[in-house]
């Protein structure tokens, strides 16, 4: 028999022991290479992009690629990056095709029908509106500067920013991540403009963890490791505006104002009765200005009578204009009286030449049919009634409700050209609601305030309150409400024997009857409820508080306000 040929053995256990040190080595190795930074540089083309014809512009913390060009021998700026990161006074309307821009004390339209204006201060290219960067000097507080290698514009319109020093050479990246590509080195002791955190270190929205979003002197805008961040304060540039400031037509103390729902001359003529009993407040705003059609035509109830009974009282009167008194009352109206430079001219001449005619002292604009397409027309309407009432010396006070349901109305915007924001604090539940529920609740007031301080300075915020509640009827899996004043709403409670109690959720005075398969239910305002919306204004720091409306109020109220304002 043959002998066998054995098979050697294959040594398995070194086999295996290499196999783990290549595993282990390999883990070690993309442990190592995970953590070590990228030292891969992005060129300045790169980053930038841009061509003989087009280049890049550095404008409100962000670069865009070809957002100017150049055209004909001179530069320009698209209008949507200087809206959107410059100067929102720069607004273009598609309808008339006009370039329309205001300062605090002038307003500038530029003729765009033909596709340029008449000195090509503007141009429109390829369905874009350019601007020329001398109109842009000329019409905005910015400077800008031009680089080279790549061509490229950084703009400045900010004088007053975040800014941090850098503590040893570090790298700016291109996103958030050790591993993006640098797109700039930065030394020792360079100075960075910080947009994603406060000048108190505190992070701002969207920080991302590790990283602080910055921008370099010469445009560059990337993230940089948070551990090479120092010195962490307010820069504050010396700056002399070159278009003037906008300056605020402000009030000496606490404001009270209350509003006056006048729909005929007889109440105005009826107002030295009305404020008989009424004490501590010192603006009054007759709702004198109604839209009346949707090519701004508006019904006027200004009187100089009026303002002479107030400030014979020691009121100062600010007319209200509103978008729902009048002859039309929706959304498409009032949006249709926006939409064109001529309609809106109109609104504010009408208007401005009644307020100086009459001799009020101020302008508030109830505007409550704005919706979310028609808010950038809406704040081009305030931004010139703003200029007219700048130069005439005139307040000016816009209401809005709670950021809750109107987050879009752009209140940093408002506040930037107008005196004061009313934020109105009621109308939790309304006509329109499908469940019963309080008009004005303190948690609803509380954030209602603190919503609007996120983008309102606290010295520009008047609260406005209700003097008002509403008598839910619920029957039949249908709910009905009609408003009472503060009076009357007790004594429908009382005459209906409806059950009553504290009810520290709302900080208001529940009441609730149950009738067969009718319920009844009411949230009451009255000294105790007011008291406690009143500190919450007092709290806040607010400039003030508005309400609505004369004569709904008990007499009772006026001391409680008053002690809050003093």
């Amino acid at each position: 028999m043959q002998n066998a040929v054995r098979r050697k053995k294959k040594p398995i256990l070194p086999v295996l022991l290499l196999a783990v040190i290549v595993a282990v080595a390999g883990g070690v190795f993309y442990f190592i290479d995970s953590r070590t930074p990228s030292k891969k540089h992005l060129s300045a083309q790169e980053y930038f992009g841009g061509s003989d014809a087009s280049m890049a512009v550095t404008a409100g913390g962000e670069v865009t690629k070809d957002a100017a060009v150049v055209y004909d021998g001179a530069t320009y700026i698209s209008e949507d990056v200087i809206a959107e990161r410059v100067d929102p006074s720069f607004y273009y309307e598609e309808n008339e095709k006009l370039l329309v821009v205001t300062t605090p004390t002038k307003k500038t339209t530029l003729d765009l029908t033909n596709g340029s204006s008449p000195n090509k201060e503007a141009e429109i290219l390829d369905g874009t509106v350019y601007v020329s960067v001398d109109f842009l000097k000329q019409w905005a507080d910015a400077e800008v500067t031009q680089y080279d290698s790549p061509s490229r514009l950084v703009i400045k319109s900010a004088w007053t920013y975040p800014a941090g020093d850098v503590s040893e050479d570090a790298a700016i990246r291109e996103s958030a991540d050790i591993k993006a590509p640098i797109i700039k080195d930065v030394s020792s002791g360079d100075t960075v403009r910080l947009l994603d955190v406060s000048a108190d270190g505190s992070a701002g929205e969207g920080k991302q963890e590790g990283f602080t979003k910055v921008e370099s002197e010469d445009g560059y805008v990337g993230y940089i490791s948070d551990k090479y961040i120092k010195n962490i304060r307010e820069m504050t540039e010396d700056h002399t505006s070159s278009i003037g400031d906008y300056t605020t037509v402000g009030f000496d103390g606490k404001i009270n104002m209350v509003f006056h729902q006048t729909t005929s001359q007889a109440s105005n003529n009826a107002l030295a009765n009305s404020i008989a009993n009424v004490t501590g407040v010192n603006v009054i705003a007759p709702t004198w200005f109604f839209l009346d059609d949707k090519e701004g035509g508006i019904q006027d109830l200004s009187s100089a009578d009026y303002v002479a009974t107030a400030h014979s009282a020691g009121m100062k009167v600010w007319a209200v204009l509103n978008d729902f008194d009048g002859n039309v009352a929706s959304a498409d109206d009032t949006a249709a009286s926006l939409s064109t430079d001529t309609y809106r001219s109109k609104i504010v001449d009408t208007v401005m030449q009644s307020i100086k005619a009459s001799g009020a002292d101020g302008l508030n604009i109830d505007m409550e049919h704005v919706t979310k397409s028609s808010v950038n027309d809406f704040l081009e309407l305030i931004r010139e009634f703003s200029v007219e009432c700048r130069n005439a010396g005139i307040t000016l006070s816009v209401d809005d409700y709670v950021p809750t349901f109107t987050g879009y109305m752009n209140r940093a915007e408002q506040a930037r050209v107008c005196d004061y924001i009313v934020t109105m604090c009621y109308d939790e539940h309304s006509t329109d609601s499908e469940e019963a529920g309080s008009v004005s609740s303190l948690s609803f007031v509380k954030k209602g305030i603190e919503d609007t301080l996120k983008t309102v300075p606290a010295e520009k915020t008047i609260a406005a309150i209700p003097f008002f509640t509403r008598l839910w009827t619920t029957a039949g899996g249908k709910v009905t409400s009609t408003a009472y004043g503060m009076t009357d709403a007790e004594n429908a409670a009382s005459s209906m024997n409806m059950s009553e109690k504290w009810d520290d959720q709302t900080g208001q005075t529940y009441c609730e009857l149950t009738s067969g398969d009718t319920k009844y239910q009411m949230w009451l305002e009255n000294e105790k409820s007011i008291g406690l919306k009143m500190e919450a204004v007092q709290e806040a720091g607010c400039a003030g508080v508005a309400e609505w409306k004369l004569g709904l109020e008990k007499q009772e109220i006026w001391e409680i306000i008053s002690n809050y304002l003093a």
